[in-house]
């Protein structure tokens, strides 16, 4: 089946084992890591979903939900790796499933409105990482959140925690430092992981540049009914378009809101920092647009390096059509690798300081 898949590139900055401000690890880099990841999960006896959790739920305000271990692939002649998790949601009606606790990474059922013992709610999450460039790329397949915040706590978790380098105590539990083979524990060094959202900054600075210019904000949305929230959509849509309760579109549907007024200087930063830290969550709209006098509008998407393909993929068995099968994807990906790459340097040129008056954005494919 064809999919069209919503991709955003991140730049790896840190992975591994830093001493001091070092800016590179001491050992465990990002393939490296991966590589000892897969061997962890999918060893000789692969360890069961509940096993694979990284790090306790966050009870600060980013109330980050426990992520879970679905599968990691690799394709070994390129040495890439495809990443799979599972997003674990509160309620059954968050999620586009509910995965069995107990089987086993890369073959657990995976079933539709069926929250029962030993079942996770959640939604899948995909990683294409492609350490050579020092990039990972998320793969949005359906509904709107992805992951990513959840993929860079669950690194972090490992290589804090479970990663072969960790150095434990007497109790077997307690971390006394981190070590390389067999050297002595170096209770100094740090386990690091993060990546960050490539930007383009020219489309932002054109936005500020004009914004008394501005004659209406303009926001776009997808209602996805069984995407993660859906009954906050659903109300909003009764309301606007006077749906009766029992019937919800089954489908898809763009929304587009706009606001007739010229944003003050703090009002627009407002947008935008808005904009950039819900990066990636469920609660990010679309895009964030603003008609200018004349006719010309400025989208925010556009300060992003990401784009749209168009995948080949099959769904995989047992797991309700809500996962998709790892090899065929990250071999569709590997197809595509050269457009995923000229986002990248299509980003890198602008970012370059230039002279010349922004010019109209060419677009990425969203």
């Amino acid at each position: 089946m064809l999919i069209d898949a919503r991709v955003a590139l991140y730049d790896v900055k840190r992975c591994g084992y830093y001493a001091g401000r070092r800016t590179s690890p001491d050992f465990a880099g990002l393939a490296d890591t991966l590589a000892s990841l897969r061997a962890w999960v999918s060893g000789t006896t692969p360890l069961v979903i509940r096993d694979t959790q990284t790090f306790e739920p966050d009870d600060g305000e980013t109330e980050q939900m426990p992520v879970f271990c679905y599968s990691i692939t690799e394709s070994a002649p390129a040495g890439e790796y495809l990443l799979v998790t599972w997003n674990q949601t509160e309620l059954a009606n968050d999620a586009f499933g509910a995965i069995s606790a107990d089987g086993a990474v890369g073959a657990a059922t995976i079933q539709r409105n069926n929250v029962g013992a030993n079942m996770i709610p959640g939604f899948p999450s995909y990683f294409w990482f492609l350490p050579q460039q020092n990039l990972v790329v998320t793969v949005v397949l359906s509904g709107r959140s992805n992951g990513h915040r959840g993929m860079n706590q669950y690194m972090r978790g490992y290589l804090e925690r479970r990663a072969g380098w960790v150095a434990n105590g007497e109790s077997g539990t307690d971390v006394v430092g981190y070590r390389e083979g067999t050297d002595d524990p170096d209770s100094e060094l740090a386990p690091s992981f993060s990546s960050y959202l490539i930007k383009n900054a020219g489309p932002i600075d054109e936005i500020r540049q004009n914004r008394t210019s501005i004659r209406r904000v303009v926001r776009r949305d997808t209602f996805y009914p069984n995407g993660e929230h859906p009954e906050v959509r659903t109300t909003l849509l009764q309301r606007l378009l006077w749906w009766e309760a029992e019937q919800p579109p089954v489908a898809p549907e763009r929304m587009e809101f706009a606001l007739q007024y010229t944003p003050t200087s703090e009002q627009l930063e407002r947008l935008i920092a808005q904009w950039e830290a819900t990066e990636g969550s469920s609660v990010q709209w679309d895009d964030v647009g603003f008609d200018l006098r004349g006719g010309k509008t400025l989208w925010l998407s556009k300060s992003r390096a990401r784009g749209q393909l168009q995948l080949e993929l099959q769904e995989k068995n047992g797991t309700g059509g809500i996962v998709y099968d790892e090899t065929v994807l990250l071999s569709q990906l590997a197809a595509h690798r050269n457009d995923v790459l000229a986002l990248f340097q299509r980003a890198r040129e602008r970012r370059r300081p230039s002279r010349r008056a922004a010019a109209p954005i060419p677009p990425t494919g969203e």
